[in-house]
């Protein structure tokens, strides 16, 4: 399992490099956009200074993180440690990473079975072939309407400026 933290206040989870990442961006949950508690937020770009309160509040939650990581990275270098040692729970992983691959496998074969019976169902199913019919219509007629009335924007204010990057 990736490493994972839990969000102060809110306890949603996240990937724990997700989460240093997008705190350095914005403090509040990406989820349910709550900003946890104790931390303030300026609210307009220069007020305060480098070293004011919400800057202090941010470093603090990082360092919370930080710690949480190291943790969840500790427990999980001694969970692998136990299951190497002992050979019935190296067994049981083993079996679990094998039952994993065969679901994933499963899973693909699934999908494809599920899309070429779709793709059999969209061509012999009359009722379909008439949707997709007056869909193909509508799209096409859209296309016409739509290019006829940039011909008309054009001829009426003029073309689109170019824009170009430096």
């Amino acid at each position: 399992m990736a490493d994972m933290s839990i969000f102060p206040g809110c306890k949603h989870r996240f990937h724990s490099v997700c989460m240093l990442n997008f705190t350095q961006y914005d403090i509040r949950c990406p989820t349910c956009r709550q900003v946890p508690a104790g931390v303030t937020v300026r609210t307009s770009e220069g007020e305060g200074n480098e070293d004011d309160e919400s800057n202090i509040e941010m470093d603090s939650l990082r360092e919370e993180l930080r710690i949480a990581q190291r943790a969840w990275n500790a427990y999980e270098n001694r969970r692998r440690k136990c299951i190497r040692r002992h050979p019935a729970m190296r067994q049981a992983a083993n079996r679990v990473r094998q039952m994993h691959s065969e679901i994933a496998a499963t899973y693909r074969d699934l999908q494809r079975s599920y899309d070429a019976k779709c793709k059999l169902i969209w061509k012999t199913d009359d009722e379909l072939g008439a949707y997709k019919k007056r869909l193909t219509c509508l799209h096409r007629n859209k296309r016409r309407t739509q290019y006829r009335l940039e011909s008309d924007v054009v001829a009426m204010i003029g073309s689109r400026p170019e824009i170009t990057f430096l």
